[in-house]
């Protein structure tokens, strides 16, 4: 198209004249009709090879097994399967296109969401299914990259316009698209992500309720893009007007028990251990991501001290204060990482996170020396993987999915337990903050112990002139889009200890002469 194009408007080749002459040079003419005459085959083959028979252009349906909760044991959960199959009944009924589920953090509503999504996709309900991370951070761009990727394509647009207008023209290409978006903290603007907010609608009801659509159904009966949302707040999805909600709890005791045997396998069958088991649970106040955690973390350890140890931990804290309880659970699962570089390692996933790419993983654990006895980068990313794949054993981490780049991910409340024992035990200072103003900096006796600052997505108006921050290790800059932020020229003088820089995506004029500090 761009040749034709170029062809067609180009009026100097078109209006050729002989020297002198009024009348049209013949050879000049020749060759463009020769040109055109070429062009024209050439489109007309292109077209031809564009009558494609199938679909075309889908990546592999990401996989659905990088789940907080295995789904072996989530299957045995008959409260989960229940709710699960009203939450699809829910999608495919043609008057509603929103539809949410709430419920407190760790009660397992991403592995829910995610065993929708693989069960409606298996039966074919929908052509597409696509799920993004919101968090409480909003990240536009990688929502809309998360889904694209899903849909098989790249967005390549420069603006956030044309990005979501590009996304949005795909989504409507399909007749049955389910996206869904996880974890949302504060209304969401679909128009600014490019995802279809109305539900188009062209048969009458579905006759849905007792049996199973089959393909030609389901296209005339439930067409357009039906969106399932999470979130810990009922009013949140209130304010993103879903049209049907529903409240995921806390597993029963049965329940609980069942999944943690499952989990810790024949270790319960010893007398000791079991009376132990059943306190442990007990205090794990139902909630899955609880019990596999400390599962996993006992499972490989029988002996009877360390168990007891574990519940020891988890009575520090009042039955009642759920919250505390669940810290608790994963501050004992963290104290018993098997070594310092595994501790490291985990807090820095947790003040990057929610998500963060392996590739600048391995940067900031190089440039921090967290890695013992590693000459090479390649001896550091072998280490690097090593140590994840543990992380992910203990569920501390999880895969991303929905990112073409390798990257991670820790569950919210995973998270916000590293990013409090990082404070507590390392002295970092960590806002995440979409948006807002950096006005106060921590107190001075903090930032003089101070090893780390992680300012993300913060609107920075300006840096002190120094900061004072002699144990600095790490220092990481994210501003909000196209953020200008000069550096005073002594800002640096205070860290002579520092390790490890990031600036990235930083519009900065120039460097300060206090870097060669």
């Amino acid at each position: 198209m761009g040749e034709v194009e170029k062809l067609y408007e180009d009026q100097t080749q078109a209006n050729v004249r002989c020297w002198k002459w009024s009348f049209p040079n013949l050879k000049s003419r020749h060759q463009l009709g020769r040109k055109s005459k070429k062009m024209a085959f050439n489109v007309a083959e292109l077209k031809e090879k564009g009558n494609f028979e199938g679909r075309v252009g889908y990546v592999r349906a990401s996989s659905m097994a990088s789940l907080i909760l295995a789904t072996r044991g989530s299957e045995k959960l008959e409260s989960r399967n229940s709710l699960k199959k009203e939450v699809m009944l829910s999608l495919i009924d043609p008057k509603v296109s929103k539809v949410g589920i709430y419920g407190w953090p760790g009660v397992g509503k991403t592995t829910l969401v995610k065993d929708i999504a693989k069960h409606v996709k298996d039966e074919k309900r929908f052509d597409v299914v696509a799920m993004a991370t919101i968090s409480e951070i909003l990240d536009v761009e990688k929502v809309q990259d998360e889904i694209a990727y899903q849909f098989g394509f790249h967005l390549d647009e420069n603006t956030t316009i044309g990005r979501a207008d590009r996304l949005c023209r795909r989504i409507k290409m399909e007749k049955n698209v389910l996206i869904i978006l996880d974890d949302l903290w504060e209304e969401i603007d679909l128009d600014k992500l490019g995802i279809p907010s109305e539900l188009d609608v062209k048969g009458g009801k579905s006759s849905l309720p007792s049996q199973r659509l089959d393909i030609s159904q389901k296209n005339e009966t439930c067409q357009g893009c039906k969106l399932l949302l999470t979130s810990r707040s009922l009013d949140i999805l209130h304010k993103n007007e879903t049209q049907k909600d529903f409240a995921l709890g806390t597993i029963n005791d049965t329940e609980s028990w069942r999944l943690f045997e499952d989990m810790v396998g024949d270790a319960v069958e010893d007398g000791d251990l079991k009376k132990i088991a059943t306190q442990v649970v007990e205090r794990c106040a139902g909630l899955p991501v609880m019990i596999v955690s400390i599962a996993n973390s006992l499972k490989y350890n029988k002996n009877t001290h360390y168990w007891k140890d574990a519940l020891s931990n988890l009575k520090q804290v009042d039955k009642g204060d759920m919250r505390g309880t669940v810290f608790s659970a994963f501050e004992f699962t963290y104290n018993r990482l098997e070594d310092d570089e595994m501790k490291k390692v985990f807090l820095l996933c947790g003040v990057h996170g929610p998500s963060l790419l392996v590739s600048d993983l391995l940067k900031y654990v190089i440039g921090l020396g967290v890695l013992k006895h590693t000459y090479t980068v390649e001896d550091a990313r072998n280490r690097l993987y090593r140590i994840i794949h543990a992380l992910k054993a203990f569920c501390l981490l999880l895969d991303d999915d929905t990112s073409e780049t390798e990257a991670i991910k820790m569950h919210d409340l995973v998270r916000e337990v590293a990013i409090s024992i990082a404070y507590k035990n390392e002295y970092v200072f960590v806002l995440k903050r979409n948006g807002d103003k950096v006005r106060d900096w921590s107190s001075k006796g903090f930032l003089e112990r101070c090893t780390q600052i992680i300012l993300t997505l913060c609107f920075i108006q300006e840096l002190p002139q120094k900061l004072d921050c002699p144990n600095l290790k790490f220092l990481y800059l994210c501003g909000t889009d196209n953020c200008t932020l000069k550096i005073p020229d002594n800002f640096f003088e205070g860290m002579e200890n520092l390790e490890a820089l990031d600036l990235t995506g930083l519009i900065i004029p120039a460097l300060p002469i206090s870097l060669l500090s």
